[in-house]
C-alpha cells in the first residue's frame, strides 16, 4: 500500500510539474522530400548592421533515408548592399595560393583593407586540398573580389551582387568569359582605361596586344617565358608584381607597376604586355599600375564578388529533383556549408555540424540541407564545401570566434572564405543640450562610407527618432541617468544599426534654493540654508556664507556665530557651486536671508545687464 502511495505521489508531482515547464518552440518546414523540425533557437544575436545569428537545434527526416536525425545548424543572416557586403576572399603569398582558416582569412582581409571589419563568415568553395595541381591549393571555381578576377575558370559559380536588390545572387556553371582585359589603374586604384588583350604568351599581330607570363609544370615549378620577339611597337614589363597568378595556361591574373620597357624573360612574379596598338602604347609608361585578367559575360557581366560552389539546393523556392544525385557528395550525411538568399535579397550563410557527435549533429544529405535552407526563408540556395571544411566564425566583443564544431577537431585550412564585411561611417554626435528629462543631439555625418540611405535615425531608451537637419531630441527621460545612443538607417523593414555607441547623461533634478533662515538666540545668530537638492548637484551643505565681509563655511547647511563675533547683520552673501552634466556653475546670492531684498538685488542686476551697452 505504501508503495502505491509513493507511486501515485510521484506521478502527481510529475504531472503537476509539467504545467510549469516551458515547452520547446517547435517549427517545421517541408521542402521537396525532406522536413526540418526546429525545436530550439539558441544564442540569438544582433551583430549590428542588420546582421543576425542564431543556433538552431532540430531534426531532419526525408524519404531518402528512414528515421529522424538530430541536427545542429548555425545561421548567419546579412543584408547584401554596398555598405554591408558578402565577399569572397582568398589569401596569396609569393604569387601562389595559400590555405588558411576562416578566421585567418578574416584577419588577412582586415589587414589588407584598413577600416573594414569582418562581422562573420564561413568557408567557401571546394579546393585542391592535397595540393596536387601544378599551381597548388586553388579553388575549384572562380574567386572574384571587388572586380579583381583572381580566378575565372571552374565549375559552378555563385556571384554576389551586393547592390541591395532582391535578386542578390547569380548562379551558373562555367560562366562565359571574355578574353584577357588590360586595365590601367589610377592613384585611387580605379580603372581609368581598358583595352582588349588578344593573345597570351604569343606575339601580337597588327594592332593587337598580348600578355606574357610564366606557367607551372607538373613539378610545381614556374617555367619562365623567353621573349623572342620580332618587330613590335612597344613592350612593358612588370618586374615585381603585386600578384602574378598563372592558374593555368589560359587563366591568369596580374597586378603591378610597369618598371621596365625591355623585357627579355618573364619569370615567377612577373608579367609583360606587348602591343602593336598605338592607343595602348600611349596609355602605358613606367610607373603606371596595370592589371591583366579575364572577366565574365552574360548573367555574370557586372558581378564584382563571386565564389565557386557546388550544386543548387533551392531554385525559385523549389528543391531540384536531382539534389541528392547530381553530385556523389550529396547522397550521404556530412557536415555542410551553404549560401542562400531570401525573397528580400538578404543573404543566409549556414553551417551544419556532423561526424563528431551523431546523436546531436548527424550531418545532412543534399535534400536535408535544402530544407534547412528553406527553413531559414531562402528561396535560392547553393552547396559549398563541407566536411571538415565547414566552419562559421563571428565577431563577438571585438574578437573573431568559431561558433560551430569543425569535424576535424579544429579549423581546417581552406582556399577561400565568404565574409560579411562593412565599414563604420564617420559620424560625430554631440549633446547640444540636456535637462533632467531631455537630451538634444547634434549629429554631423562626416563620411557615410559605402552606406546609402535617405534618412538617419537615433535610438535611445527604446525610442527611435529621425535625425532632421542634423538634430534630434529625446524626451521622457530620467534625471541624472546615463543613456546609450545608437544610430541606424532602414533597409526595407530591417534596421541597419551601426556598432558605435554614444553615452549621454541627463542633468540632475534642478535644486531649489529658498532662503537662508536667520534665528537670533540669547547670545548667537543661527544661520540655516533652506533648499531642496534631491540629486545633490550643489554644495549648499558646505557652501560659503560671507557675514559682514568675513567668509564662513557651512557645516551641514548650518552656521552659528556668537554676538561677540557678529553683533549685528550688515551684509549676507551666499556662494555655492552647481555641478551636473552641463558643467560647473558658481552662484552668488546677496541678501539670501531676505526675500524682498534678494528680489530687489536681482532686478537691479537685470537692469545693469540690459543697460550696460547703452553707456559704453
Amino acid at each position: 500500500m505504501k508503495t502505491w502511495k509513493r507511486l501515485l505521489s510521484a506521478l502527481f508531482i510529475f504531472i503537476f510539474s509539467l504545467l510549469f515547464i516551458q515547452p520547446f518552440s517547435v517549427e517545421a518546414t517541408t521542402a521537396g522530400r525532406a522536413t526540418y523540425i526546429e525545436s530550439q533557437m539558441l544564442d540569438r544575436t544582433n551583430l549590428g548592421y542588420g546582421v543576425s545569428y542564431y543556433k538552431s537545434i532540430g531534426r531532419t527526416s526525408s524519404t531518402v533515408r528512414s528515421g529522424e536525425f538530430n541536427q545542429t545548424v548555425y545561421y548567419l543572416n546579412s543584408p547584401s548592399t554596398d555598405g554591408i557586403r558578402v565577399v569572397s576572399w582568398a589569401k596569396f603569398k609569393d604569387n601562389a595560393w595559400v590555405k588558411a582558416t576562416v578566421k585567418d582569412f578574416a584577419l588577412d582581409f582586415e589587414k589588407k583593407n584598413p577600416g573594414w571589419k569582418v562581422i562573420g563568415g564561413v568557408n567557401g568553395d571546394f579546393f585542391d586540398i592535397n595540393g596536387t595541381g601544378n599551381l597548388p591549393f586553388q579553388t575549384n571555381g572562380g574567386v572574384v573580389y571587388d572586380g579583381h578576377f583572381y580566378k575565372t575558370g571552374g565549375g559552378y559559380t555563385v556571384g554576389i551582387k551586393n547592390d541591395g536588390s532582391e535578386d542578390s545572387l547569380v548562379w551558373g556553371y562555367n560562366p562565359s568569359e571574355t578574353g584577357f582585359i588590360l586595365d590601367v589603374l589610377g592613384d585611387d586604384n580605379k580603372v581609368v582605361a581598358s583595352f582588349p588583350v588578344h593573345k597570351n604568351n604569343a606575339e601580337p599581330g597588327v594592332n593587337e596586344t598580348a600578355v606574357y607570363y610564366g606557367t607551372y609544370n607538373s613539378f610545381k615549378e614556374c617555367v619562365p617565358v623567353k621573349l623572342n620577339l620580332g618587330s613590335v611597337l612597344a613592350k612593358f614589363y612588370v618586374e615585381e608584381a603585386k600578384l602574378a597568378l598563372p592558374n593555368s595556361a589560359n587563366d591568369f591574373y596580374g597586378l603591378g607597376v610597369i618598371s621596365s620597357l625591355s623585357p627579355q624573360t618573364v619569370e615567377k612574379g612577373q608579367f609583360a604586355v606587348i602591343t602593336n596598338n598605338q592607343t595602348v602604347a600611349d596609355a602605358l609608361s613606367i610607373g603606371k599600375q596595370i592589371r591583366v585578367q579575364r572577366k565574365w559575360t552574360g548573367e555574370f557581366v557586372n558581378i564584382r564578388y563571386a565564389t565557386g560552389s557546388g550544386t543548387a539546393l533551392l531554385l525559385n523556392g523549389e528543391v531540384p529533383s536531382d539534389v541528392n544525385t547530381v553530385a556523389s557528395v550529396m547522397s550521404s550525411a556530412h557536415p555542410r556549408t551553404a549560401i542562400g538568399r531570401k525573397a528580400d535579397g538578404s543573404i543566409v550563410l549556414a553551417v551544419v555540424d556532423g561526424r563528431v557527435n551523431l546523436s546531436i549533429a548527424a550531418g545532412a544529405y543534399g535534400d536535408e540541407l535544402a530544407v534547412i535552407m528553406a527553413h531559414a526563408g531562402c528561396v535560392e540556395a547553393y552547396n559549398l564545401d563541407g566536411g571538415g571544411s565547414s566552419t562559421m566564425v563571428l565577431r563577438e566583443n571585438g574578437v573573431l570566434k568559431t561558433v560551430n564544431v569543425p569535424s576535424d577537431g579544429s579549423e581546417r585550412r581552406d582556399s577561400n572564405a565568404l565574409l560579411v564585411v562593412t565599414r563604420e561611417p564617420d559620424i560625430d554626435v554631440q549633446m547640444s543640450a540636456a535637462t533632467d528629462k531631455t537630451i538634444s543631439l547634434d549629429v554631423n555625418v562626416l563620411d557615410q562610407k559605402e552606406h546609402q540611405y535617405d534618412a538617419l535615425y537615433a535610438s535611445m531608451n527604446g525610442e527611435d527618432v529621425e535625425v532632421v537637419d542634423g538634430k534630434t531630441m529625446f524626451t521622457g527621460l530620467q534625471a541624472n541617468t546615463e543613456y546609450t545612443c545608437k544610430l541606424f538607417y532602414k533597409l526595407g523593414n530591417r534596421k541597419i544599426e551601426f556598432l558605435k555607441t554614444y553615452k549621454f547623461t541627463t542633468t540632475v533634478t534642478p535644486h531649489s534654493f529658498f532662503r537662508v533662515e536667520v534665528t537670533k538666540t540669547a547670545d548667537t545668530f543661527e544661520f540655516e540654508v533652506k533648499y531642496r537638492d534631491r540629486d545633490q548637484e550643489t554644495n549648499l551643505s558646505t557652501a560659503n556664507l560671507m557675514i559682514n565681509g568675513i567668509n564662513y563655511t557651512l557645516i551641514g547647511g548650518k552656521l552659528s556665530l556668537p554676538f561677540a563675533t557678529v553683533s549685528q547683520l550688515e551684509t549676507v552673501v551666499l556662494t555655492y557651486q552647481v555641478v551636473n552634466s552641463l558643467g560647473t556653475k558658481t552662484i552668488v546670492i546677496h541678501n539670501p536671508d531676505s526675500i524682498s531684498l534678494r528680489f530687489l538685488d536681482e532686478m537691479l542686476a537685470i537692469h545693469r545687464r540690459l543697460t550696460k551697452d547703452l553707456f559704453q
